[in-house]
């Protein structure tokens, strides 16, 4: 129930960024501020990398959609990254004075930098059960093992993670074509941001690489935070002018 409930506080912050880019809210700055502090206070720094990317999906979906000016793009990423800067600073204040009560600040850094390093590079920091398999796997390795988890299963039948973004790469492709064609900025939109959202589960299987090396049974849903929701948008939104194409030309041709 913990976990469930800090992946959907993860995926609220990408939400009310979205809430706020759809009501042409101007305070995107205050709103980043909240939901990440919130998501830090309540979840910790479980998935931190990915969810610190997510409030920048809004933006380059409007950015692409609403065809922003570069003063309003790079107005929007200082207050954004102004927002996530000022919440992490937040909770650290929060956690030193809870963890100053039991400890002196030396030990409260040592425990900060053992956690970070934990979850990284440094698994022998800790009494880590796992560590001689994470200090053995490469990145390569790693990234190999979680693209090819499965992503659908249907019985005996599975679909990697790997197959999917090859699906997807294919969508991208012929949604390419039909913006070409139709000119419907939410093809090129959803396209972008597809592909800018697949830096969220790959910033945290690269860059937490003690984490995700030794709890890959529960790290697999990165790739779903939100890279495959947005190829999954994608998909569903190509197919349908595809179907508006076929259904225009059989008119066409029966005139």
């Amino acid at each position: 129930m913990v976990q469930f409930s800090g992946d959907i506080i993860d995926y609220l912050i990408m939400v009310a960024l979205f809430w706020a880019y759809k009501k042409k809210m101007e305070n995107v700055g205050e709103i980043t501020f909240f939901v990440v502090l919130l998501k830090l206070l309540l979840n910790g720094a479980e998935y931190l990398f990915s969810a610190l990317l997510l409030p920048f999906l809004p933006l380059v979906f409007y950015a692409v959609l609403d065809k922003m000016s570069k003063q309003s793009i790079r107005r929007d990423v200082l207050l954004i990254s102004g927002g996530i800067g000022l919440a992490c600073l937040v909770s650290f204040l929060i956690l030193s004075i809870q963890v100053s009560i039991t400890a002196s600040p030396a030990e409260a850094m040592h425990h900060f930098m053992n956690r970070l390093m934990a979850r990284t590079y440094s698994p022998d920091l800790l009494a880590f059960p796992f560590k001689n398999f994470t200090k053995n796997i490469s990145i390569i390795q790693l990234l190999h093992l979680y693209l090819s988890m499965p992503c659908v299963c249907i019985g005996s039948f599975q679909i990697s993670f790997m197959m999917m973004i090859v699906f997807f790469f294919m969508i991208s492709i012929l949604a390419f074509y039909l913006y070409r064609c139709y000119q419907e900025r939410i093809l090129l939109a959803l396209l972008a941001t597809t592909w800018a959202s697949i830096l969220c589960p790959l910033s945290w299987i690269l860059m937490a690489k003690g984490h995700s090396a030794t709890h890959t049974f529960i790290d697999q849903w990165i790739w779903h935070l939100p890279f495959t929701l947005f190829g999954m948008a994608l998909t569903v939104v190509t197919l349908q002018m595809c179907s508006k194409f076929f259904y225009k030309f059989r008119i066409n041709s029966a005139a």
